[in-house]
């Protein structure tokens, strides 16, 4: 059972089979909604047969509905739903998916990999798309494979600890090595990046693996922490009116070159009127 904390909680209750509603998850499927947040919802508020685990939207907000830990009704059947983390993104056909959206949708599928032990991101085996399961267009080629699948590499790639310096620094165990060099790290306001953390201090004390602390021990913790790593950078704000904008240039267009027609067919009706006029006053 999984939730993500970079979601917001929006659950249904539609999901699960008579059989089961456990899934041992082997795959994400990407989805294109062919509609926006309102529509998205209202399907999975209504008596349609269909829920996902995940919304992206445009303006980079993520929405869990069902826990990855059950299955949802998103790609067709059960074969198709079993074993697989349905993700819908906010949007239609010819919309690439936006800057925000791209950057929410890559943490998610991140935070996806390590807790469901997915191995190494692939198309041929655990990133696939909605057509592949049922005879549809989805998710209309708004996926960027050739970025998504190296940035997810790049951000599933373990950092490598820098090595420590000196000694280390002596640090006497009490209640908090109930709960391992975990409880450690957090009694010290976690210092570093946890796995960072983690390796510096096996290294130091020359552990293997994790040790069961005793309270009074001593062990060696590293002396210093890298520097933070800088914030990301905030996500392209995204134009709320941009699909109005681009159906009113439409119109305008379509305007002047009715506007044009309009003027030519005068001009020929003015000269088919003079031709006329000339012809009467030869006749008499």
């Amino acid at each position: 059972m999984a939730r993500y904390s970079g979601a917001k909680w929006r659950p249904t209750t539609k999901h699960g089979y008579g059989s089961t509603d456990t899934n041992s998850v082997k795959r994400v499927i990407d989805h294109s909604a062919e509609g926006y947040r309102g529509g998205m919802f209202a399907v999975l508020d209504g008596i349609r047969q269909a829920s996902w685990h995940f919304s992206v939207m445009q303006n980079g907000e993520v929405y869990q509905h069902v826990d990855t830990g059950q299955i949802s009704w998103g790609a067709g059947s059960f074969d198709a739903n079993n074993g697989s983390i349905n993700i819908e993104h906010e949007g239609v056909k010819g919309q690439a998916l936006t800057s925000a959206q791209y950057s929410a949708t890559l943490k998610l599928h991140a935070w996806i990999w390590p807790v469901h032990n997915l191995g190494t991101p692939s198309r041929s085996t655990n990133l696939k798309e909605h057509k592949e399961f049922l005879a549809t267009a989805c998710p209309s080629n708004r996926i960027p494979w050739s970025r998504l699948i190296p940035d997810l590499k790049t951000a599933l790639a373990p950092a490598t600890p820098p090595t420590p310096v000196g000694d280390g620094i002596a640090y006497t165990i009490g209640p908090e090595g109930a709960r391992g060099l975990y409880g450690v790290w957090e009694k010290l306001g976690k210092p570093q990046n946890w796995d960072t953390w983690l390796k510096q201090t096996l290294l130091l004390n020359g552990w293997s693996g994790t040790p069961v602390l005793q309270i009074g021990q001593v062990i060696q913790i590293p002396g210093s922490a890298p520097a933070p790593t800088p914030p990301p950078p905030p996500p392209t704000p995204v134009d709320p009116c941009a699909d109005l904008k681009t159906q009113l240039a439409k119109v305008t267009k379509d305007k002047e070159e009715w506007r044009q027609r309009y003027s030519t067919i005068m001009t020929r009706y003015d000269k088919l009127k003079t031709a006329v006029l000339a012809a009467s006053r030869l006749a008499v």
